[in-house]
């Protein structure tokens, strides 16, 4: 335990303690060469009593170390001091999302959902990583107070503890509320799947004021049994005012089955907006948004038929050329009446000059028939006979 301007290891000066939880005690101190503030997390003795434990926490820490996001506390340091261990942290100035709760009893969805989208930002980071959180929990998200956005804390404490089969001190039923079914069946087969589920209740949470299961149970057993087996409450019961595509979205986050959640904590965030944007839309806008397609099917489907039926003519019409080719079939349903009568009237005057053509030319032909017949040929003349022997 630290006391106040209490130096340790001539690096930091406790400033005071800022809270207590299941892991350790939470200090605000003093980076005496950085001359700058940091929280120091001294973890609970019978964490740091057990070698395996220990070992565990400097390779989480190490995982952690790498971490660096605007919606994650960066962890800084692990530092051994006597039979201690304590954590140094980014320090954020705020509340945790729990007690802000507890203030305000809930959050509206202009205000909580935005801070929703930063945590799920904040978690796709972290498991891009590779690393798991296993307990998101409000208690585990600080609201900075400057910006108003939240920080997620406490990564990995609670696979460390799981595998050792044992829970964080003075936890009761807290943190089992916020735990994933598979994770109470089998928490060593737990993916990423689990925060999406912890976070779906803290989001019911932030949006009801209450949790969605019977927080009357006292057995642990009775508790992970309702979790396992039993479809949460309706948020709208508790409030009436959650829009229905944040109501769907909370449904599919929390769905006993997690192949039935999404993989990636970002896709919640396209979900919600696509949900946004179709409830946004009146009836009458969908009705009318349904027309407008359906028009501009109709008329690219007619434009096609053109293109089929009247081919490299119809483009020599739409630069201004004309039809000239008899073989042009005339289809009055793709023009309209005036240009149908206007290119029949040009097809009967070929028509009938082509005709008048053919007539003149059988009279000629025949004409030059006559002429033929009454005129002998050279082989037809009569030579007069040779007198001049007599």
């Amino acid at each position: 335990m630290f006391i106040e301007n209490q130096i340790i290891k001539d690096e930091y000066r406790i400033i005071r303690k800022i809270g207590e939880g299941g892991m350790g005690t939470v200090y605000l101190a003093e980076d005496i060469h950085m001359q700058q503030e940091v929280a120091i997390k001294l973890l609970h003795p019978a964490l740091t009593t057990d070698a395996e434990i220990v070992e565990r926490f400097k390779t989480e820490a190490k995982a952690q170390y790498k971490l660096t996001h605007p919606y994650i506390v960066k962890l800084t340091r692990l530092v051994q001091y006597g039979d201690d261990y304590f954590i140094v942290m980014e320090y954020v100035e705020g509340m945790t999302l729990k007690e802000m709760l507890r203030k305000t009893g809930l959050l509206p969805e202009d205000r909580a959902l935005p801070i929703f989208h930063k945590i799920l930002r904040g978690l796709a980071y972290a498991h891009s990583q590779g690393i798991i959180h296993r307990d998101i929990k409000p208690g585990n998200i600080i609201i900075d107070r400057k910006s108003g956005n939240p920080k997620i804390t406490d990564f990995g404490i609670a696979k460390i503890l799981g595998d050792k089969g044992m829970t964080q001190t003075g936890t009761k039923l807290g943190t089992v509320y916020y735990m994933s079914p598979e994770q109470i069946k089998n928490p060593k087969s737990v993916d990423q799947r689990t925060d999406v589920y912890s976070l779906g209740v803290t989001l019911y949470e932030m949006l009801t004021g209450n949790l969605p299961y019977n927080t009357s149970l006292e057995s642990e057993y009775d508790l992970m049994n309702e979790i396992v087996n039993t479809p949460i409450k309706n948020p709208i019961d508790y409030y009436p005012h959650i829009s229905p595509g944040v109501v769907k979205m909370i449904y599919h986050m929390t769905a006993k089955d997690k192949a039935t959640r999404y993989g990636h904590c970002e896709e919640y965030i396209e979900f919600h907006l696509k949900n946004v944007n179709e409830e946004k839309q009146t009836p009458s806008q969908k009705v009318s948004s349904g027309s407008a397609s359906f028009l501009l099917l109709l008329a690219l489907t007619a434009i096609v038929v053109l293109l089929f039926i009247f081919g490299n003519d119809l483009t020599k019409m739409i630069k201004g050329g004309k039809i000239v080719k008899d073989s042009v079939t005339v289809n009055q349903d793709s023009i309209d009446k005036v240009e149908f009568d206007k290119l029949q009237r040009e097809r009967e005057k070929i028509k009938r000059d082509r005709d008048a053509k053919a007539k003149k030319d059988s009279i000629e032909a025949a004409k030059s028939d006559t002429l033929k017949k009454k005129k002998p040929t050279v082989e037809e003349e009569t030579i007069p006979p040779d007198t001049t022997q007599n």
